[in-house]
């Protein structure tokens, strides 16, 4: 019960805060409006934040953002709209930083030869135009012809590098076959590691060499028999170098389609 008076003062420590911060917006009508905006998505997304102090500077952070969406879709100047989302609460810095840099660049980029069944493609654009003996149509939406899976989330892991190469094989797929099947980028990440290479999982890789893995293994496996497991973010001195285990052979809720299915399951 001694706590209760502490958590009280927090609270209207932190109405204070918000309201010094609304007091100073060009509108208070606006500013009431987007707190309670900003409470709505804190609920959709089980935002919840450490401290007062903390919780003010994300809500100042959503209200520019959002303000920057509002303003680029009423200039209409792109061929999509901007939205809110998860990360409707972080700086572009913070984004970056969080989920952003995990492609190492290959030293010898620019000499790469990806080679496919249908011969090495290294030729310049120009080059291989004149090969075409149709028509190029001035644009191509690759999503309204089926060859796109859905939008996939790395979540806190720098393994942008092996999703990167299983949206283009599983496009590629779709194109030469006329399937669409999800592979799996946790495959990827799990086994192409050489440290020799830069192929460093959840710490970044190059596409380039993921492509070459992939061709010299035959193949890549679908998501739906190797999942994207959460990994959870107090790193790999926790549990099983960071891992959670699951039994062999369980069904249901116990096994992997369970900790899948469930949107991950976070260590508490």
């Amino acid at each position: 019960m001694a706590a209760a008076p502490i958590r009280f003062t927090a609270v209207v420590f932190l109405l204070l805060q918000l309201s010094c911060c609304l007091l100073a917006s060009p509108s208070n009508s606006h500013g009431l409006l987007m707190l309670d905006r900003f409470h709505g998505w804190m609920a959709r997304h089980g935002r919840s934040y450490p401290s007062a102090d903390e919780k003010l500077r994300l809500f100042e952070v959503y209200w520019s953002n959002v303000e920057y969406i509002e303003a680029t879709n009423r200039d209409g100047g792109l061929s999509y709209e901007l939205g809110e989302n998860e990360f409707t609460d972080l700086t572009n810095e913070e984004f970056v930083a969080r989920y952003a840099g995990g492609v190492i660049a290959d030293a010898d980029a620019d000499d790469a030869v990806i080679t496919t069944l249908a011969g090495d493609v290294s030729e310049g654009e120009d080059d291989l135009i004149t090969k075409l003996s149709v028509a190029l149509p001035s644009s191509v939406d690759w999503r309204e012809k089926g060859a796109v899976t859905p939008v996939k989330n790395q979540r806190q892991c720098g393994s942008c590098w092996a999703f990167a190469t299983v949206a283009a094989l599983e496009s590629h797929h779709q194109i030469t076959s006329g399937e669409l099947v999800s592979l799996s980028e946790q495959e990827i990440v799990d086994c192409d590691r050489a440290a020799s290479l830069n192929q460093l999982g959840c710490k970044g890789g190059s596409p380039l060499k993921a492509l070459a893995w992939v061709k010299a293994k035959g193949g890549v496996i679908t998501e739906d028999a190797y999942p994207y497991i959460v990994k959870n973010s107090w790193g790999q001195t926790w549990w099983q170098n960071g891992f959670f285990f699951i039994r062999k052979g369980a069904s249901g809720r116990y096994g992997m389609r369970g900790i899948v299915g469930l949107g991950g399951v976070y260590p508490a």
